[in-house]
């Protein structure tokens, strides 16, 4: 018999041609994933063949001669486990057709996010970043754009929680972010509009911590708005740090009456660095439960070299990955560095950047 034609067998031993040790392992090994319980029925009562039969794959035995109610007992026993079997595999069956249908789902939000940020201009050569999302879908989001007449946006923002469900935010932010810096907003039109949309859209339990920055044509000036983020920090070429806080609320918590879409502006040197990051990097604990803290990324930013290297991102990503030792990481990572310096607005073509 084929598989799934037989629901249960009743094995002798001492049959012609083939034993029932053997037919037993032959009917184990073409079952695959169903179940097929196998009771033999034997004269022999000594331990060493019963336990051949269960070693085989026997899953039970009777003697004999055979006594009906022992034997109608035992059928009914294996009956039952043949049944929760069946019932284990048709959930695991539309387990992983819902499980197919999430993946394509998830492919679909995937394909959208990828088309969402296809504007994003990550080609500026005076930014560099390191994004480390806690899942497939990203609750850290980095948004650049060129202003028209030199100089550009950025906006690092953080979402409640990780996931998909921390992502999804992130579609209309960053529509209203690439459509508003098209026209050359400011900064404060900018944040309006974002907590405008975000107010009325997000649920009361989730927000947006975000940085938004406007470094201008000269790279002598940077309009800075923050709300809920960790503090912004100002490298300069003599190795100081100067930090700024952030003193507002996060987007989409406030009602449009009550939002304070007021900027910071502060004077840059040439060549000074600008480093904001999210709430991952500062809370990311090693096996002690330590955070790796604020303090930690001054520290790199001021004594961080090592072999020649001063890439304070590629240094900043490898202390915290060692500080870890290799745990999972429980929320996204997203770290930022904007060199000041001018910059003029490029033509350059979106589409054809990978």
């Amino acid at each position: 018999a084929s598989e799934g034609d037989v629901d249960m067998v009743l094995m002798d031993l001492l049959m012609p041609v083939l034993n029932g040790y053997e037919a037993t392992r032959r009917i184990k090994n073409q079952q695959g994933g169903s179940y097929t319980p196998v009771i033999f029925v034997t004269s022999s009562n000594d331990d060493e063949s019963l336990s051949k039969c269960l070693n085989c794959g026997g899953d039970d035995f009777i003697g004999k001669p055979i006594n009906k109610l022992v034997l109608d007992a035992k059928i009914k026993a294996h009956q039952r486990i043949l049944d929760l079997n069946k019932e284990l595999q048709n959930l695991n069956s539309e387990l992983k057709y819902h499980q197919s249908l999430i993946e394509k789902e998830h492919d679909i939000v995937e394909k959208i996010f990828e088309n969402t940020m296809a504007n994003n201009a990550l080609f500026i050569p005076h930014i560099k970043y390191y994004i480390s999302p806690q899942s497939k879908f990203n609750g850290d989001i980095f948004l650049i754009s060129q202003h028209k007449s030199g100089g550009f946006y950025v906006l690092l923002g953080d979402f409640t929680g990780h996931g998909l469900g921390a992502s999804q935010g992130s579609l209309p932010l960053a529509d209203i972010f690439f459509s508003m810096t098209e026209k050359a907003c400011s900064i404060e039109q900018l944040v309006t509009a974002i907590n405008t949309r975000l107010s009325r859209l997000l649920p009361e339990f989730m927000f947006l911590c975000a940085t938004v920055i406007l470094l201008d044509s000269s790279g002598s000036r940077a309009d800075i708005w923050m709300g809920g983020m960790n503090d912004l920090l100002i490298l300069s070429d003599d190795n100081s740090v100067t930090k700024i806080k952030s003193s507002k609320l996060p987007l989409g918590i406030l009602k449009p009456d009550k939002f304070n879409p007021n900027t910071e502006s502060i004077s840059v040197d040439k060549g000074d660095k600008i480093y904001c990051y999210t709430d991952g990097l500062v809370e990311a604990c090693n096996e002690l439960e330590q955070p790796f803290g604020n303090d930690r990324v001054v520290d790199i930013l001021i004594n961080g070299e090592k072999e020649s290297c001063n890439d304070k991102i590629a240094i900043i990503k490898h202390e915290v990955e060692v500080f870890q030792g290799g745990r999972v990481q429980d929320d996204d990572i997203a770290l930022i560095e904007i060199t000041c310096a001018p910059y003029e607005y490029s033509e350059i073509n979106l589409d054809s950047k990978t």
